[in-house]
């Protein structure tokens, strides 16, 4: 009689284990496969088993209690959908605009450098204190058909924060996305009175572009400035546009930035514009 009990009690055991897998509850599972290797040991005692019982009572309303949560895929699913969405999306502090940790995943290669990562690296730019920094939104494309009179490109807010930004820093800096997909830049020099334009692909339209953006910017400074095309570094693939003019930015404000621009060197590049970010945030 006490084999056929414990052969029963194994069969029992083993049923609810299968069950407890099908929930997901791992917790459980250990805890029965544990208390059966035990009983095993006893010798056949069957006794020896039901003695465990009393013990695992809290074990079993816990237990209970975790299946009621597995047995709601919806509440947990919710849940750790929630937790997802705050931490990597939660805002870094002390950037002044809304930049996240998820942001900077664009900066692992292979990827456009968002509007948030391209801000947040002229800040790291900043550090340098001779410089400043103006963004405007992204340009859209002139119309085929010119008007009779042509939309200024920068707004007079714009373009009074460039002469602010010269009066107090020696280079004032702009990365301008044009039409949402490329990067270019115009870094101006307020003691040498030059305009830099720089375009990675060194395209005649995109140049083109970039020139009526600095006339306007000329046109509206005290001083005449002498506009200059950047011949270089290109890039040799779809996506290294905005890693090149954080490159341009940052050779026209100090000498430490890198100088490699093959395609291990962009992809170092990469990692030392994420480095020099990393570094604001540990500073704030």
């Amino acid at each position: 009689m006490a084999r056929t009990h414990k052969t029963a009690l194994i069969k029992q055991q083993m049923a609810d284990r299968e069950a407890a897998r099908t929930a997901g509850n791992n917790h459980i599972e250990a805890e029965e496969a544990t208390a059966s290797a035990e009983g095993n040991n006893d010798g056949g005692d069957a006794s020896a088993l039901e003695e465990k019982a009393p013990a695992t009572s809290a074990t079993v309303d816990t237990s209970e209690a975790m299946k009621s949560l597995v047995n709601e895929p919806v509440a947990v699913s919710v849940a750790f959908d929630d937790l997802l969405k705050t931490w990597p999306y939660l805002p870094i502090p002390g950037f002044g605009f809304d930049v996240a940790e998820a942001d900077l995943f664009c900066v692992r290669g292979d990827t456009w450098l968002n509007d948030a990562t391209m801000r947040a690296f002229c800040v790291f730019l900043d550090t340098y204190k001779n410089n400043t920094t103006v963004t405007i939104p992204p340009v859209k494309k002139q119309a085929l058909k010119k008007p009779v009179k042509a939309e200024p490109i920068l707004a007079d807010q714009q373009l009074q924060q460039i002469h602010s930004g010269l009066t107090s820093r020696q280079y004032l800096l702009m990365p301008i996305n044009l039409s949402g997909a490329h990067w270019v830049c115009l870094v101006i020099d307020g003691i040498s009175k030059k305009i830099e334009l720089y375009d990675s692909m060194g395209s005649t339209m995109y140049l083109k572009r970039l020139k009526a953006i600095a006339d306007e910017i000329v046109a509206a400074l005290p001083d005449a400035y002498e506009e200059i095309t950047v011949n270089g570094p290109l890039q040799h693939d779809g996506d290294s546009c905005g890693v090149l003019v954080c490159l341009q930015l940052w050779k026209c404000v100090s000498a430490e930035a890198p100088s490699d621009v093959t395609k291990s060197g962009i992809t170092k590049l990469r990692w030392k514009i994420l480095q020099g970010i990393l570094k604001v945030k540990r500073r704030l």
